[in-house]
């Protein structure tokens, strides 16, 4: 019978029982070299995880919805959407990525950033806010994408709601964003209070 044995950190011993005399018989030992494999193997097996988290077909953890009920269709990833906006413009779309700014005055419009790509999502009917805390968590939305002229003063109202700097802002822009009547955060919170009472006077 053959087998294997790890003796502290860098030592391997690969070993025959001899049924005949009852004792073992060392054939080799690998010092360094085998522990230095099974390193690299490990890190290459924790890498692979670690970008498996990574990805987008990762099911979310404690997924929290905010609006109408979310009905998943093929995902169109940011980059195709900027780079063909008037295609999609009036399209419905679902997308994932990562939240990149919340409202901080109300929750009423959230970035949602993905490949490099970012785009503002404001929320169908201002019928639903997110937590003000979301930024940094994996999201997915569904809604309508649109083209629109965005004035000077309203992209400066957005930067202070923001928390930004609205100074900082000195010209109109066309700004491609996206209606969402579904979001779905990971690990998303409940309203503060705060929200709770703004959405029922809004009701």
């Amino acid at each position: 019978m053959i087998w294997a044995s790890i003796r502290g950190s860098c030592c391997v011993h690969f070993a025959v029982a001899d049924a005949s005399r009852g004792n073992e018989l060392i054939i080799s030992q690998f010092e360094g070299m085998v522990a230095m494999k099974i390193t690299a193997l490990f890190a290459f097996s924790t890498a692979a995880l670690v970008l498996a988290g990574c990805s987008p077909d990762v099911p979310f953890e404690e997924p929290r919805l905010y609006g109408e009920a979310l009905a998943e269709m093929n995902r169109v990833s940011l980059s195709e959407i900027m780079a063909q906006a008037a295609e999609y413009d009036g399209q419905t779309v679902f997308i994932e990525g990562v939240t990149r700014g919340v409202c901080q005055s109300k929750g009423c419009w959230m970035y949602i950033a993905d490949g490099g790509k970012e785009i503002r999502v404001n929320f169908k009917d201002y019928a639903f806010f997110v937590p003000v805390g979301s930024e940094g968590k994996r999201v997915k939305a569904q809604g309508i994408i649109t083209t629109q002229h965005v004035s000077k003063e309203t992209r400066q109202h957005w930067e202070e709601d923001g928390g930004g700097d609205p100074s900082s802002i000195h010209s109109d822009s066309t700004i491609v964003m996206l209606t969402a009547s579904s979001v779905v955060i990971e690990r998303g919170e409940e309203l503060s209070e705060k929200q709770q009472q703004l959405m029922s006077q809004q009701e």
